[in-house]
C-alpha cells in the first residue's frame, strides 16, 4: 500500500465543512453527535494524507 502525504492545502477546511454539514444534517436526531474536523488535515501548514478519513 502506498501513502502519499502532500503539502497543506487551504481547500481542505473548505471540504470538510461541506462533508460536516451532510453529516451534521443525518446525526441532527442524535443526541451529543458530533462532527469534528481531526487529525492531520486539520492543522494548517502540516503535510498530510489529502485524504477527509472519517468513520
Amino acid at each position: 500500500m502506498t501513502i502519499t502525504v502532500v503539502p497543506w492545502s487551504d481547500d481542505w477546511p473548505v471540504r470538510f465543512a461541506r462533508l460536516a454539514q451532510t453529516l451534521r444534517a443525518a446525526l441532527r436526531s442524535l443526541p451529543g453527535a458530533v462532527v469534528e474536523h481531526v487529525g492531520s488535515t486539520s492543522v494548517p501548514g502540516l503535510a498530510a494524507k489529502p485524504v477527509l478519513d472519517w468513520t
